[in-house]
């Protein structure tokens, strides 16, 4: 407990794989005000570990959470709570809400303020910083990631029950329920895509070239000019509305999001407004999630795909002008 009334964080286990940053952020905020919270995943699925840490403004806030919620039920299991040194880096993460203190600072950081404010300041800092790696952090996700709170509304639509039922239901597989819900809704969007004119097994072949195989001889894939993918999408996401942010930067020819709204691919009129749009909507936020965008494969679309203007008329070939690298990502 002397380490948690120094430092202020707390390492949380038993996490429930499909929660996310700011539903872990709302449970431990009731003791509270928080800096940073980290649910780490693996660095090569981007799937939840279980695990996170979580970093109080205030020290004595992190032993009163100490007390009272190690051993208490969260979204249906037993966490764990244990005194924690500094989060990872990064990549490790879902991404992270807040910033932890700096080195050799306690967990409120450097920042005066209120803490409304220190808030604001963070994420501010966080989404610039992410900005402007946009361009640059190459194969970071699996292309066909899928944010894992957009997984469990999907499989809870497909049975007609709450997705909070479905987590809450204290059943001892709810793991593996909810892993065979997450294998039915890859196979449905690979069908939905392929039904719309996306080459799923283009998507297929970007994803073995990325991640943890970058740079060991596994050949890289080619590259769209034109075309993007949107990921970590929520699950409340509205065809319309994703469309029109898309349609901000230039004419689209062609936009596909599938029914369980894990992803969606975007295709430009010009190479010009595709550029401005990866770099507008890398990690912009959208019903309070980031966005994570990826140039698509190039012939991401077959040749017998439909395709339409921005009015939904005949609209002209994209020219191909794939960018130089083989897999550039923002937080995508």
């Amino acid at each position: 407990m002397e380490a948690v009334a120094e430092t202020g964080r707390l390492f949380v286990r038993n996490l429930p794989f499909t929660a996310t940053e700011e539903e872990v952020a709302a449970h431990f905020a009731k003791h509270g005000a928080l800096t940073a919270v980290h649910v780490i995943v693996d660095r090569t699925t981007r799937a939840s570990k279980g695990l996170a840490y979580i970093t109080y403004a205030l020290p004595e806030n992190a032993t009163t959470a100490m007390r009272e919620v190690d051993g208490s039920i969260f979204q249906g299991r037993l966490i764990h709570l244990l005194p924690a040194k500094r989060p990872p880096s990064m990549d490790a993460t879902m991404g992270g809400i807040g910033r932890d203190g700096i080195a050799g600072a306690d967990g409120a950081g450097s920042r005066g303020g209120s803490e409304a404010e220190r808030e604001a300041g963070f994420k501010k800092d966080r989404e610039a910083r992410l900005k402007s790696d946009a361009s640059t952090n190459r194969a970071a996700w699996n292309s066909l990631f899928m944010r894992q709170d957009t997984v469990a509304a999907a499989v809870a639509a497909k049975y007609g029950v709450k997705k909070a039922d479905l987590l809450e239901s204290g059943a001892d597989d709810v793991a593996v329920r909810m892993a065979l819900g997450e294998a039915q809704v890859i196979a449905s969007t690979k069908e939905q895509l392929s039904a719309a004119g996306v080459d799923a097994s283009a998507l297929e072949a970007a994803a073995a070239s990325g991640g943890s195989n970058v740079g060991k001889g596994v050949k890289g894939v080619k590259r769209s000019g034109t075309a993007i993918l949107l990921k970590n999408l929520p699950y409340e996401g509205d065809k319309g509305e994703l469309r029109g942010m898309c349609e901000r930067f230039g004419g689209v020819s062609r936009f596909v999001l599938p029914d369980t709204k894990t992803i969606a691919v975007c295709e430009w009129l010009e190479p010009p407004d595709a550029r401005k749009a990866f770099k507008g909507l890398a990690y912009k936020r959208y019903k309070h999630v980031p966005i994570y965008v990826e140039w698509a494969p190039e012939g991401i679309f077959r040749d017998d795909a439909p395709k339409g203007g921005p009015a939904g008329g005949p609209a002209k070939t994209p020219r191909a002008a794939a960018p130089a690298d083989d897999g550039g990502g923002g937080g995508g």
